[in-house]
């Protein structure tokens, strides 16, 4: 089992797709392992609050402040896309609040998929095709994880599925 998770890592689809396969073939060992292999994804479950907060204070007059809210703003990435660009819209803003948010901007736009996401992104794929009780339970898990590819990935299998 260990060979066929390291494949769903391999750049070459084709052998990637062959270690899809062999999992789907074995449907209870393979959800058996990635059960205890494949956990739900780390990531932020923030609220409108705190990227609000942390907006504002990017306009704080400590330095310390205006620095730690633009690495949290950073952190959330897409999370925080629709507030940085509200606020942008706005004409009052100081320059640095304005230089901060251009920046902001361009991090928050970025694609949040990466290489590290390609295996457990195949191996939600190999649950929802093997779709037993075991592998929607397993999926459910992974859907409750924080904001990151892999639980939203999880999330629409569960949807094509008929889970909710």
């Amino acid at each position: 089992m260990p060979e066929w998770w390291k494949g769903l890592d391999d750049p070459a689809g084709r052998n990637a797709y062959a270690a899809m396969g062999r999992m789907i073939a074995y449907p209870a060992e393979s959800v058996a392992f990635l059960k205890t292999t494949l956990k739900p994804a780390e990531g932020a479950k923030p609220d409108a609050a705190k990227i609000a907060k942390y907006i504002a204070d990017l306009d704080s007059p400590r330095y310390v402040v205006r620095e730690t809210a633009m690495k949290e703003l950073e952190k959330l990435g897409g999370l925080a896309r629709d507030a940085v660009k509200g606020m942008l819209e706005k004409t009052t803003l100081s320059a640095e609040m304005r230089e901060r948010l251009e920046k902001l901007t361009d991090k928050t736009n970025k694609p949040d998929t990466g290489a590290e996401y390609v295996r457990p992104l195949r191996a939600i794929e190999v649950l929802e095709r093997i779709n037993s009780t075991e592998a929607r339970t397993h999926l459910e898990a992974l859907a409750a994880g924080g904001d990151a590819p892999p639980t939203r990935a999880a999330k629409d299998a569960l949807q094509r599925l008929g889970r909710k």
